[in-house]
Parts: C-alpha cells; sequence; structure tokens
C-alpha cells in the first residue's frame, strides 16, 4: 500500500513566485525562488516515467509504503540530492533566508504506483500537478512534462503503452545548474541596485 505523509517536501532545485520588493521610492517586481514548489527531475526506470525531463509540482508532499506485502510499491518520482521535508502546518515565509542547513535529506519519493494481483494504483502528491491555475486566477505556466506524467499514467493504468514512447520523444528541459550561496547572493544585489543605479546614472547624465 501507500501513504502520503503529513509533511511538505522543500527542494534547493525548485520554482519562483513574484514578490513585490520596496527599494526607496521605487517598487520592483522580483523573482524569489521558492522550496515548496520543487521542480523534479529524478525519475525511476519506469513507463509512468519514460522519457520526462522535468516535472514542478506545488506544495507536495512525501509518499511512503506501508506494510501490505500483497502489494508492490514502486516510488517514480523522487526531490533533488538536496531537499527536505517539512511538517505540517506550516508558516510558509516567501522571503526566509534558505541555507544548505535547510536541506538535509535526498531523493525523496514525490509519486508512486502501485500493483497487487488485478490492481493497479498511481499516487501523485500534488493533485492540482497538470493544472494551470484555478478558474479565478490568472493561468500560470505549466511544465510540458506535467502534462505527460499524468498521459503515462492513464496509458499505464489502461495497459495502453505504446503511445507514451511518442509522446516524450521530444520533451527537452534544460534546467539551471544550481550555483553557491555566495554566488546566488552577489547575482541578487547586483539584479536588484543595477537597474536603480543605471536609472540614476542616465539622470545625471
Amino acid at each position: 500500500g501507500v501513504a502520503v505523509m503529513d509533511n511538505f517536501v522543500v527542494d534547493a532545485q525548485c520554482g519562483s513566485v513574484t514578490v513585490p520588493q520596496q527599494f526607496g521610492a521605487f517598487t520592483i517586481q522580483s523573482q524569489v525562488s521558492f522550496p515548496y514548489v520543487p521542480v523534479v527531475g529524478t525519475f525511476a526506470n519506469h513507463p509512468i516515467t519514460q522519457g520526462l525531463e522535468s516535472v514542478m509540482f506545488e506544495f507536495a508532499s512525501e509518499v511512503k509504503a506501508t506494510d501490505d506485502s500483497t502489494r508492490k510499491f514502486i516510488p517514480l518520482a523522487f526531490s533533488s540530492e538536496v531537499s527536505n521535508t517539512i511538517s505540517a502546518p506550516q508558516f510558509m515565509d516567501i522571503n526566509k533566508e534558505w541555507t544548505e542547513e535547510d536541506f538535509t535529506r535526498k531523493n525523496v519519493p514525490v509519486a508512486a504506483a502501485i500493483e497487487g494481483k488485478n490492481e493497479k494504483l498511481v499516487v501523485i502528491a500534488d493533485g492540482d500537478f497538470p493544472i494551470n491555475g484555478p478558474a479565478h486566477q490568472r493561468p500560470r505556466s505549466l511544465q510540458p512534462d506535467n502534462v505527460n506524467l499524468l498521459s503515462n499514467a492513464i496509458d499505464w493504468l489502461s495497459d495502453d503503452t505504446g503511445l507514451i514512447e511518442l509522446r516524450t520523444k521530444g520533451a527537452v528541459s534544460r534546467p539551471i545548474r544550481q550555483l553557491d550561496e555566495t554566488t546566488k547572493t552577489i547575482l541578487k544585489y547586483v539584479n536588484f541596485l543595477l537597474p536603480i543605479l543605471l536609472v540614476i546614472a542616465y539622470g545625471i547624465f
């Protein structure tokens, strides 16, 4: 069997959120990394994950096997080498300064397949991963592999895996390499201050 834990998976390999930041008279819309939105790029060798490169989850939880010898538990997707789990409920501070000490686990399962004698089940710890946002909000960008993961799961559950190879054949993702904390800090302040300094210099000129 399978259990979805009462926690959140956080990952240094993550998506970002837009945050307004005030600099004197200026308000700048900044992109801030948000570890509660893990970008999953580690997958098991399984028909459901064939050809996948990058799936983005939002507020996903850890998936664990339960004591059940009659069913096979197959982890499908995992967090990165620099990740962790945080118990729920949790106060989520967008402006929190994350450090390496916050990510003490690796390869936490966030999706799994269950196989019994005459049954199949797929559990993915983010229920709306293939949806680009609620109807009342502006649609957000959706990773192509989010949709491919859902389609592959449906094909596998229906014993129709022939389309999986064709569907993911052209999937391409080139994630940006992870930077150390010092480099991140330098780049962050350069991005914040350089536009302001350029405006001031232009005005003086």
